[in-house]
């Protein structure tokens, strides 16, 4: 019924709670937890191995002859699947819900107008040692739950639900990664922003998971500089495979660049010259930028 992918790269001192965390699942949903080794150079193998022999074939442990790349090495494995449905788990970050994935199967069964279902998460930082909620705008005091108005949100976030949170049904999901996935960094980018195209994603009030800031080899940990430029290319080929979202995502990633500035005359070259160069790098996702939102941001009192 459900296919668990867990993709990694040198996570030694986080995939064994990570594979343990799938493992306190209900096991009669899972029909494998593929662990996806992107050909990891520390003891990450090691460890997937002995619990894979200690699973009677429930882990499967997919090892890399090279490493090809946070998204080529996912998309393979969901390309490779042949469950109804798969979930998501980061190899670095884990499940706290022991519940998360009966609840979410329970819900996709009983309406098949919804493609996927969504969590909260707890936010760890591991530079401040610190827990925040994630995703807590779906949430009130009245226990909110249900479809997620995802026009609405996207509007606000570049993600409306992480990766980990995420069980979708295997027949959409392999339709969104059936593309050119070379210059795409950020996966959880493309799930978001395309998803909508298939179908409702439905929000379930509870905390699943912990994703883990700032850890080995995760995104958090790079530059800022690195972030928006792999943040631009992964948009820009995501851009043309969108149906729907095209402006709202052009708004966000200028929203993004117009975050890096101060509203002074000096930035307002230097932001000129940066989108300038952005445009020439990536001209599909910023052809449609809103001049408004730019005078806004550098508008000068009379």
């Amino acid at each position: 019924m459900i296919d668990v992918i867990i993709p990694t790269h040198n996570h030694e001192p986080y995939i064994e709670q990570a594979v343990n965390s799938v493992l306190e699942q209900d096991q009669s949903l899972i029909n494998a937890v593929l662990v996806c080794d992107d050909h990891s150079t520390d003891r990450t193998a090691e460890i997937v191995n002995h619990l894979a022999k200690n699973s009677n074939g429930k882990i499967r442990h997919i090892r890399r002859e090279k490493n090809l790349g946070r998204c080529r090495n996912l998309q393979l494995a969901v390309l490779d699947s042949q469950s109804a449905y798969i979930a998501l788990l980061e190899g670095d970050d884990y499940w706290c819900y022991p519940d998360k994935l009966r609840r979410q199967f329970d819900r996709l069964e009983e309406d098949r107008a919804i493609v996927a279902s969504c969590h909260s998460l707890l936010y760890h930082d591991l530079k401040n040692d610190s827990l925040h909620h994630m995703f807590k705008q779906f949430s009130n005091s009245h226990k909110w739950e249900g479809l997620i108005d995802i026009a609405k949100e996207l509007q606000i976030l570049s993600t409306f639900a992480h990766v980990n949170s995420l069980l979708v049904r295997t027949a959409v999901l392999q339709k969104i990664f059936t593309i050119d996935m070379s210059e795409i960094y950020l996966y959880d980018i493309l799930i978001n922003w395309r998803i909508h195209d298939f179908g409702e994603v439905y929000y379930h009030d509870f905390i699943g998971a912990v994703y883990r800031a700032f850890a080995q080899n995760s995104y958090s940990n790079h530059a800022q500089n690195d972030k928006i430029g792999e943040f631009l290319k992964s948009t820009n080929s995501i851009y043309p495979y969108l149906v729907k979202h095209r402006g709202s995502l052009s708004d966000h990633v200028l929203d993004i660049l117009l975050n890096c500035f101060s509203s002074s005359p000096q930035d307002f070259e230097k932001f000129m010259a940066t989108l300038e160069y952005y445009k020439s790098k990536y001209p599909m996702v910023l052809e449609t930028v809103s001049s408004e939102k730019i005078i806004h941001k550098f508008a000068q009192p009379e």
